[in-house]
């Protein structure tokens, strides 16, 4: 909005003046009378804008303003690409869209740990959607973004997206309540190596032994009756713990 100098010499008071606003030279109706102006009835372009303020009997005119007003609609226009990410048991689901795919020659979905420097992950042509699943850097935040090439090497760009990858459980405990004195562990991430221990509800080690990528078995008929927690370490010192129930 315009808010007009006092002028005229008249009370400080906008209520008492009479002030139109003309554009473009069209002295014939005034845009708007009052104050102050209201730039949404400027239309965009290059405007003329001028005022004529008028206290009792006496008037005076200002000088021409020039006013360029841009029409902010046409920066927010939907983008043609669309990107989306969720997690799926502790891996990332990377959901895309192409609204008119014919438009492009491929595709490609980039990747970045940092949100500035991005590298080809994922790539194809001719698809209006899809999906792909990304297990890398758990527990990291992870920027992606789907890069566009029209068949005039022009390349179009989504919003960047990101997200905390999550750290799966390694482990998969089962029976629980155990059953028949056999517990098993089965190791769902064989990067790197595993121990277990298991601890009965005193803090005693009960049992004590390396694992290996897959289904591992333990003997439970000496561990007695309860509650004994589970600990899988892995070879840089992480655990994670899981309580069982022994003989019920």
């Amino acid at each position: 909005m315009i808010v007009p100098p006092l002028a005229l010499g008249g009370v400080a008071t906008y209520a008492s003046y009479t002030i139109e606003w003309f554009l473009n030279g069209n002295f014939a109706t005034p845009i708007f009378v009052g104050s102050p102006f209201p730039m949404s009835l400027m239309p965009p372009g290059n405007q003329q804008l001028q005022m004529v303020v008028t206290f009792g009997s006496c008037s005076d005119t200002s000088n021409v303003y020039s006013i360029i007003k841009k029409d902010c609609s046409l920066l927010l226009a939907a983008s043609p690409l669309e990107l989306q990410l969720r997690h799926q048991q502790g891996k990332t689901v990377v959901s895309w869209q192409i609204q008119s795919a014919s438009s492009y020659r491929n595709w490609q979905i980039e990747r970045s740990w940092d949100g500035r420097r991005f590298t080809a992950w994922q790539d194809g042509q001719g698809e209006t959607y899809g999906e792909r699943i990304d297990d890398r850097w758990p527990g990291k935040r992870t920027f992606y973004r789907l890069v566009a090439t029209t068949w005039t090497n022009h390349k179009v760009y989504s919003a960047i997206r990101w997200i905390v990858a999550q750290d799966p459980k390694p482990f998969v405990l089962y029976p629980n309540p155990v059953t028949q004195n056999q517990l098993t562990i089965q190791i769902t991430n064989s990067r790197t190596n595993y121990r277990v221990r298991c601890w009965n509800s005193t803090g005693s080690l009960l049992h004590e032994q390396p694992l290996r990528a897959g289904v591992n078995r333990l003997n439970t008929s000496t561990w007695g009756r309860g509650q004994v927690q589970i600990q899988v370490i892995d070879a840089e010192g992480k655990s994670d713990a899981q309580p069982v129930l022994i003989g019920w």
